[in-house]
């Protein structure tokens, strides 16, 4: 019973953080263009990675008419995110994201992204291979090698530029 509590009393704090934070409108898919023009901005680690667990999860309900509604607010957003150094776990939690949000994201909606992307990716990748090698350090660098598989796998032969890179 104190287990169901806990679960309704997250489920609740959850709710009222989007709603309150995020400017969601409960039941309207139109609200969440506003979801996805301010989450990159709160203050709190927490409320950015919850920001990232709802891109996520709604990038998987809702494709591909999410990616294709929202995609211009969505990957700059993220890619921000990703910038978070201080807090890797929020920067982890953005290249998930990115991962899926780019699984069901169309080739031609993903195409014009991809050059930041990878550019993003990329200088992540450089910066947590040194903290990995000074710190043993390894959240962020794992995911960013994910999250560059999954951009390729969608991105098919329009990533072919990026191979040598």
């Amino acid at each position: 019973m104190l287990t169901i509590s806990y679960i309704i009393l997250y489920d609740s704090i959850l709710i009222r953080i989007l709603t309150e934070v995020l400017y969601i409108v409960p039941y309207s898919t139109s609200s969440f263009c506003k979801l996805t023009y301010y989450f990159p901005f709160p203050q709190h680690p927490r409320v950015r990675f919850a920001c990232c667990n709802a891109i996520g999860q709604m990038s998987t309900d809702f494709a591909p008419v999410f990616e294709k509604k929202f995609h211009d607010r969505v990957i700059p957003g993220l890619l921000h995110l990703m910038d978070d150094h201080g807090n890797p776990r929020v920067q982890a939690h953005a290249g998930a994201a990115l991962v899926n949000f780019s699984e069901d994201c169309p080739k031609s909606v993903l195409s014009p992204y991809l050059e930041p992307i990878i550019a993003k990716l990329e200088s992540i990748l450089s910066s947590k291979f040194k903290e990995l090698v000074e710190k043993g350090n390894k959240l962020v660098l794992e995911q960013v090698v994910t999250t560059i598989a999954s951009v390729a796998d969608a991105a098919e032969e329009k990533f072919v530029a990026f191979y040598d890179r």
